[in-house]
């Protein structure tokens, strides 16, 4: 029976990235004196999995609503086998999101900003279209680390299981309202004999699971924004919106320079649209990429 995946195809790409990903020479399950076959088999899972494992929360994305407005900003730092800069907030159809977590594998052809902009694209309300982009994202979540479980058991028991394997908020005005939605997926193995990979899911939304109305998110990493922000309750009347979001993300930047780097995208929304307080390269590579691709989408038979 062939893999799941094609993972012996990966070898290049994740020996070539180990020292990102903190790699022992042998991994889980190789003993000294197995064949090569075996050693760089295993090898290309172990890399995969833990370039997986160091993605987690390599991030920091904040979100704060107010009244009549939603500041959504984000770093840029990625690690894993693509270690490197990247876009972590992006706008689809009047809809402003960023996401942490497990962003892509491109060898299994996963990609959640591909899903997040399809589904954003759909119809219905953002309630609706945060449903759909959860629906197509988590099987395929369940399928990449069930590989990882199957070839690992108690490196995907130690490292994975029980932690976030992704995290979205997204933001829009609706109504004259501003919205925020987010979800979270949290890898479990599942209870009984068999032991499935199974993701539990905790969502959140405001209004409703606000009381005060005017919610602080943040993915990823966090616990320095977290003090920062409880011990100085004024820095909003202080420093605004935009800026207290840079400042909470600037404070993960510094407390987590491996994981948590600049440039920092800042996005606003309010009944006036959506629109890039700051912008960075990554960003603006993602639009042109995604425009070029639009038109050269085949447009039909003509008339």
């Amino acid at each position: 029976m062939e893999p799941m995946f094609p993972v012996v195809a990966y070898v290049n790409v994740a020996v070539s990235h180990l020292k990102h990903c903190r790699a022992a020479l042998y991994p889980y399950g190789v003993r000294p004196g197995a064949s090569k076959t075996q050693v760089w088999g295993k090898l290309a899972i172990w890399a995969i999995f833990l370039c997986v494992a160091s993605t987690l929360s390599a991030t920091s994305v904040i979100a704060i609503r107010t009244a009549n407005t939603i500041v959504l900003g984000g770093d840029s730092k990625v690690n894993g086998p693509h270690s490197g800069l990247a876009c972590k907030t992006n706008i689809a159809n009047n809809v402003a999101y960023g996401y942490g977590g497990i962003l892509s594998v491109s060898k299994v052809h996963f990609a959640i900003s591909d899903i997040v902009r399809r589904n954003l694209k759909g119809g219905g309300n953002l309630a609706t279209r945060v449903n759909a982009v959860e629906r197509e994202a988590a099987p395929q979540i369940v399928k990449l680390l069930t590989e990882v479980k199957r070839n690992d058991p108690s490196g995907y028991e130690k490292i994975l299981s029980g932690q976030v394997v992704l995290e979205i908020v997204f933001a829009a005005v609706e109504e004259h309202i501003p919205k925020m939605m987010a979800f979270y997926l949290k890898a479990e193995t599942a209870p009984a004999k068999d032991g499935r990979v199974v993701l539990k899911a905790q969502r959140y939304s405001c209004p409703g699971d606000c009381p005060d109305g005017a919610p602080y998110i943040a993915l990823g990493f966090r616990d320095a924004a977290d003090e920062d922000f409880a011990k100085h309750p004024s820095m909003l009347a202080q420093l605004g919106v935009e800026r207290t979001v840079r400042h909470l993300i600037e404070d993960e930047v510094v407390s987590n320079p491996d994981e948590v780097g600049l440039p920092i995208t800042i996005l606003r929304l309010s009944d006036n649209g959506i629109e890039w307080v700051e912008d960075s390269e990554q960003c603006k590579n993602d639009r042109e990429s995604e425009s070029k691709g639009r038109a050269l989408a085949p447009s039909g038979p003509s008339r």
